[in-house]
C-alpha cells in the first residue's frame, strides 16, 4: 500500500485529499489512485506493521477541538484499511487529551494569506509518524504541536491508548524546548516535529525527526516504553519527513528528503548513535 496527498500542503483541512495505490506483486505493478478526503494523506500516524487481523491504521494528521471553544481535549480520525485495501472503516469521533492547551491559527491558503471554507482556526497538533505497540499490549504515536503557553517551537510528544486505539492521551515530552530556554546546538528555528521511531533490539525506543529546514536532525532515546527520554542530540544530516525501521538483521534504515532527493541513511550498528 502507497499512500500520498493529493492537494496542496496548506493550513486547510477543509480542502484536504488524499489517495493510496494497492499492489499486489511486491511493488512491481499498482492500482489506480483510490482518492478519499481524511484517511489516506501521508502526513499522519500509520501502522508501521499491519495489525494481527492485517489491517493498516491511519491517524489523520488534524484533529478537531471537542467540545468547541477549548484547545486541550480533541476528536481524532482514524481510518483502518483491510481486505487489501477494498474495505475502510473510518471514525472521526476518538478521544485526545493533550496535557496542555494547544496553539489555535488561522486556516488558510499558503501564499495568499485568505482562508477557504468554513472552518476559520485550527489547532496546531499533528499524529506523526508510526503508530507502534508496547510491551503491555498498548499502543503508542508520536504528534507534533505548539503549546498556547510556548508557541515559538514545535513540540514533540508521544501518546498512548491502551483501549486498542478507542481512546488517546499525551503520556510524555520525546523533545521540546520549555520557555525561556535555549535551543540545543544544531536545532532549527521550527523545533522537533516529523519524527520517525523504531523499537532497536535491546527493546529501547530511538526517535529521529526534524527541527526546521535550517537545523540539524534531531534524535532521543528512550529505555522504559516512552515514558521518559534522553535529552535530544542533534545527528550530522538535514531533512524532513523522517521514516525510520528496524531491518531483520538489527539495521536501523531512515529514508527523508530535503535538501536534495530523497534518501536513505543507515545505522548498521543498530542503535541511531551512529
Amino acid at each position: 500500500m502507497a499512500t500520498m496527498r493529493m492537494s496542496p500542503d496548506e493550513r486547510n483541512p477543509e480542502g484536504d485529499v488524499s489517495a493510496y495505490c494497492i499492489s499486489q506483486d511486491q511493488g512491481m505493478n499498482w492500482s489506480r489512485r483510490y482518492t478519499m478526503g481524511a484517511g489516506a494523506n501521508v502526513d499522519g500516524a500509520w501502522s508501521q506493521v499491519p495489525t494481527p487481523d492485517g489491517s493498516i491504521w491511519q491517524l489523520y494528521g488534524w484533529v478537531d477541538p471537542h467540545p468547541p471553544n477549548q484547545s486541550q481535549d480533541f476528536y481524532l480520525t482514524l481510518t483502518k484499511f483491510s481486505q487489501s485495501g477494498m474495505e475502510i472503516h473510518q471514525r472521526r469521533n476518538i478521544p485526545l487529551r493533550m496535557s496542555e492547551p494547544v496553539q489555535m491559527k488561522q486556516a488558510e491558503l499558503f501564499g495568499r494569506n485568505v482562508q477557504d471554507g468554513k472552518l476559520s482556526h485550527f489547532p496546531i497538533l499533528l499524529p506523526w509518524g508510526p503508530i507502534i505497540g508496547s510491551p503491555n499490549g498498548g499502543l503508542i504515536a508520536p504528534v507534533y504541536y505548539t503549546a498556547k503557553r510556548a508557541p515559538r517551537y514545535y513540540r514533540l510528544a508521544l501518546i498512548h491508548s491502551h483501549d486498542d486505539g478507542q481512546t488517546w492521551r499525551e503520556g510524555s515530552l520525546i523533545a521540546a524546548v520549555g520557555p525561556g530556554a535555549k535551543p540545543w546546538p544544531g536545532m532549527g528555528t521550527e523545533g522537533p516535529c516529523e519524527a520517525g521511531m523504531a523499537r532497536l533490539t535491546d527493546g529501547r525506543l530511538f526517535a529521529m525527526f526534524r527541527t526546521g529546514g535550517d537545523g540539524f536532525i534531531g534524535a532521543a532515546w528512550s529505555s522504559d516504553d516512552g515514558r521518559k527520554w534522553t535529552s535530544p542530540v542533534s545527528l550530522p544530516y538535514k531533512g524532513v519527513a523522517l521514516r525510520v525501521r528496524r531491518l531483520s538483521n538489527g539495521v536501523l534504515a531512515c529514508s527523508t528528503g530535503r535538501p536534495g532527493p530523497v534518501v536513505l541513511m543507515f545505522s548498521t550498528d543498530g542503535t541511531g548513535e551512529t
